[in-house]
């Protein structure tokens, strides 16, 4: 590490948590209202949970009125080919193709007479089954705690939808900083690692991080806290409430999104080691820390499970979900006949390795219905990670140090059994005629925002990889530059994707430069506690006709996108 660094490590990581949380702020409030994986089923429930209302079974959860009315004005175009004709296009932006005429303008800043015409239509148009209602609650408590702070702001409308989009930003501050605290807990005789660590994730141009979903840093936040009270409890006794604190953390990360059950297999790991541990068991104190330990991460999460049970007969509503999105779990003996075994195997592990890696980089964001992404970059992505994540897995493996072994290897079996959860869970199940992905064409489930949790770890091992490599090629020295330049190619990356969207007459921008926001002409205070619009992977045009005479009934309502996860 630089000699100029030296005593001014906190200070450079102050200012990354800056730079990441400023990126985060400006993509999220560039990009226009309800992107295209599903911010608007997950938003109608941060505006549920703001109410106080915590759904129960999924057929009685429809989109709430307030996050309808929403939709319909700021995720909505609205365009007029004729005097007796209105059309209404669903996220323009992100879903359909550029057009030579333009992007139609949001409801919203249409005149009061046409708005006052197609609001009832759109919000009955949009009068359906939330199929994201059984997800875990942490997400959503959170935010809907934030979503009424910027109610109690006076904020309503857009505005708040943002606001909500904005708790992001401070979140990821805190992933900054954990880090690069994980990074130099796992391995402190690296000084660069921890730098290393929290510069790249500074920069790291994950697509899920810019709207309101459970798919924000606040996994990975809650997954790095956790993993560094685990990690500090498998190397000495620590003081009872550490236990207590990684218990609950734990909890948290799995009761944010199901996906980011790994964090398990470090709690099973910590146990075992720490169960073992000759200093553990001179102390007997030491054996009801680890049993508090226990309790405190399975405790929430058996009592959300069993909530679930008594209400609707269904633990964590995976089974409610694939029903709605036409999936079934396949027979034990039809398992096997997925790609992944016989002699596709290859090229099937290989697309779903490619797939998975590149979109837990980048995410899944499309702009006019091509996804957010550079040719090439994609394979550098996949290629990047298998090599330094193999090279990661050989430095640990040849480590003198335990207490660096134990951790790294912690990591390594988090970012391993994240994605064999994935793996196991694309072979269970038959998507029926679905053609999006996941689809009887491509049935893997390789959604990288799935489990974005394990985020902290993840580049923590891959740079501990290309340390390693870089120290092979004698180049020793030379990750924090290596490092840097990578985030700056991120960092020019996301701008290049990202400036289309600064231009959208839907983004932050263009509603805070309006002298007046366009508020519904007959519930303002229900747009105020509303959301983002979904994202119909599928809308083009919805709506066909908004005027009294239009003969709107005739066409169907707009299906349900999935996520890409039975389990949320």
């Amino acid at each position: 590490m630089p000699t100029w660094l030296e005593g001014r490590e906190r200070s450079v990581v102050l200012v990354l948590c800056v730079v990441g949380a400023l990126r985060v702020f400006l993509v999220s409030a560039a990009l226009p209202p309800f992107h295209s994986t599903d911010e608007a089923f997950h938003f109608d429930l941060v505006v549920k949970y703001a109410q106080g209302h915590v759904p129960r079974h999924l057929a009685d959860e429809r989109m709430s009125p307030a996050t309808r009315e929403t939709i319909v004005l700021y995720g909505t175009g609205i365009s007029r080919p004729r005097p007796d004709l209105v059309l209404l296009h669903n996220s323009p932006e992100f879903l359909n193709p550029a057009s030579e005429d333009g992007v139609p303008p949001p409801v919203w800043t249409a005149p009061a007479t046409l708005r006052e015409s197609v609001l009832p239509w759109g919000i009955e148009r949009w009068n359906i089954v939330n199929h994201e209602a059984t997800e875990p609650p942490v997400y959503y408590a959170v935010a809907g705690a934030w979503h009424r702070l910027g109610q109690a702001a006076g904020l309503g409308g857009g505005q708040l939808f943002y606001w909500t989009r904005f708790l992001n930003s401070a979140l990821y501050a805190g992933v900054v900083a954990l880090a690069y605290v994980f990074a130099r807990t796992v391995c402190p005789g690296h000084q660069a690692l921890g730098l290393a660590a929290a510069v790249l994730v500074a920069a790291f141009p994950q697509g899920s991080f810019y709207g309101a979903t459970n798919d924000a840093p606040l996994a990975p936040l809650l997954l790095a806290a956790a993993l560094v009270c685990l990690v500090r409890i498998a190397r000495a006794p620590q003081p009872w409430p550490q236990y207590a604190l990684a218990g609950l953390l734990t909890a948290a990360t799995v009761l944010t999104k199901y996906s980011n059950v790994a964090i398990v297999g470090p709690l099973l790991i910590t146990l075992a080691v720490a169960t073992r541990s000759a200093s553990v068991r001179a102390a007997r104190a030491d054996a009801g820390r680890l049993l508090l330990l226990g309790l405190a991460a399975l405790g929430p999460v058996a009592a959300w499970l069993a909530r679930n049970a008594l209400l609707s007969g269904d633990p964590t509503g995976a089974r409610q979900k694939y029903t709605l999105l036409g999936w079934s779990v396949k027979s034990p003996g039809a398992v096997l006949d997925h790609p992944f075994f016989g002699p596709a195997a290859p090229g099937a592990l290989g697309n779903f390795a490619h797939g998975l890696l590149a979109t837990l980089w980048r995410g899944e964001l499309t702009w006019h219905g091509t996804p957010m992404t550079l040719p090439g970059v994609d394979w550098f992505y996949s290629i990047s990670s298998f090599v330094f994540l193999a090279c990661a897995v050989i430095r640990v493996l040849s480590a003198r140090d335990r207490d660096e072994r134990q951790a790294l290897g912690t990591s390594v079996a988090t970012v391993g059994l994240a994605v064999a959860a994935l793996a196991v869970l694309s072979t269970l199940f038959d998507f029926g005629t679905r053609t999006l992905q996941p689809s009887p064409r491509q049935p893997y489930f390789m959604s990288g925002r799935l489990i974005v949790g394990i985020l902290v770890p993840f580049v923590t091992v891959y740079l501990y990889g290309l340390e390693w490599a870089l120290a092979k090629a004698r180049r020793r020295g030379a990750l924090l530059p290596v490092v840097v330049g990578l985030a700056l190619l991120a960092t020019a990356f996301q701008a290049s994707i990202a400036l289309p969207a600064s231009q959208s007459p839907y983004n932050w921008f263009h509603l805070l430069w309006r002298a007046a926001e366009v508020r519904a002409p007959s519930a303002s205070a229900a747009v105020a506690t509303a959301g983002p619009a979904a994202a119909t992977r599928r809308g083009s045009r919805a709506p066909r006709a908004a005027d009294p005479a239009a003969r709107a009934a005739s066409l169907p309502p707009p299906a349900p996108p999935s996520d890409g996860s039975p389990r949320g």
